[in-house]
């Protein structure tokens, strides 16, 4: 008998623990990549990855990853990757609703919304040095999704199906609504854009499953008017620009080591730019002067005002040990960092893949892998 004790002893601190765990269960990963940094994939993880943006300056990145749980409850996290500091951080938000917008309201601020009741939506402001989020804000607009949303911008596209309105950051509808001659299930796609002065703007609509075709349609916000532009099927690439502005549009397209202008005037008329020739860019005042671009062969920067290409670092003398990162990277954007090297921005698969390459090409580090 006197052995017993220990064991009685043993077993009611199991019988504790036990109860404590049933009445304290533990709390499941956030939505969003599994595993720790930089040891982890974003195609392991925790729910389905929503909007995304990089910042102004080309230092942080902001996505949103939402979860269907089997009980039918809805759970949000917002991650932020810190591109020069090689840290990441993410919030739990309380809305228990998906993100279906996202953008940087400056530097340091990153913007989210997400439904409500009645159709209308909720924004909730988090900065990225807090610990935790804002308190939700409604909006008075009803929409169903957030059809684009410019970084530092207070302007929204928003829709209600085939109606677009051009909303401001308090949900104050600007100019007129626009009703796209398209489905009532329509998805719209990232690629936009919103004249500087709220007058015009672009949007994209899906026209397949993957989301590789997409139909463009300019809308007026003064008079309520829409028409069909182009189709991707019209470029001679993928779309990495758009800007508009009462003289037209102004696309940029990338395909591989190739980088093209073209310009959709007033006339609905698609236009390409030859290479080296002259672009005075002032008509779009919100176009950055130069792009830079990762293939799997190089790193480049593209000037817009000539369409000169200048390589920023050759991979082609890389080895076999390279191929796998190499593939992650093309077709993604460079952003320089303080010590020279570049960030590495590519989404692809739905699974964005972000990590330093050295400003000579040599090697890749990882900070939120795809693979």
């Amino acid at each position: 008998m006197k052995n017993r004790g220990p064991a009685y002893i043993l077993a009611a601190l199991v019988l504790v623990a036990l109860i404590w765990h049933i009445v304290n269960p533990p709390q499941p990963p956030p939505p969003g990549p599994m595993g720790t940094p930089p040891h982890w994939s974003t195609m392991v993880k925790v729910g389905e990855m929503g909007p995304w943006q990089v910042n102004p300056s080309g230092t942080m990145w902001a996505g949103a990853w939402n979860e269907k749980a089997k009980d039918g409850k809805l759970r949000s996290a917002v991650w932020v990757v810190d591109f020069e500091n090689s840290k990441s951080k993410h919030w739990l938000l309380d809305s228990r609703s998906p993100v279906v917008g996202l953008s940087w309201a400056d530097d340091n601020s990153v913007r989210v919304v997400t439904p409500a009741k009645l159709l209308n939506v909720e924004m909730t402001s988090i900065d990225a040095n807090s610990d935790a989020p804002g308190k939700p804000k409604l909006l008075k607009d009803a929409v169903t999704q957030i059809a684009a949303w410019p970084q530092a911008s207070k302007d929204m596209i928003t829709a209600m199906g085939p109606q677009v309105s051009l909303t401001s950051d308090t949900g104050k509808t600007i100019g007129k609504d626009v009703s796209l001659k398209v489905a009532k299930n329509v998805r719209y796609g990232g690629n936009s854009a919103i004249s500087p002065d709220g007058s015009q703007f672009v949007v994209s609509v899906i026209e397949d499953k993957v989301g590789s075709e997409m139909t463009y349609y300019l809308a007026d916000t003064k008079t309520g008017a829409s028409k069909r532009i182009f189709s991707s099927k019209d470029l001679p690439g993928r779309v990495s620009g758009l800007w508009v502005s009462p003289a037209g549009v102004l696309v940029v397209c990338s395909e591989r080591d190739k980088f093209d202008r073209l310009i959709c005037g007033p006339d609905g008329k698609l236009t390409p730019i030859k290479a080296k020739d002259k672009l005075d860019t002032s008509a779009w005042s919100d176009a950055p002067k130069n792009m830079k671009f990762v293939s799997y062969n190089a790193g480049y920067d593209f000037r817009l005002s000539d369409g000169r290409t200048r390589k920023l670092f050759d991979l082609k003398k890389l080895g076999r040990n390279d191929d796998q990162w190499r593939r992650e990277v093309q077709d993604g954007r460079l952003y320089p960092r303080k010590d020279g090297d570049y960030t590495s921005v590519s989404f692809a698969a739905g699974a964005i893949d972000i990590r330093i390459i050295a400003k000579d090409g040599s090697k890749s580090t990882k900070l939120m892998p795809r693979s």
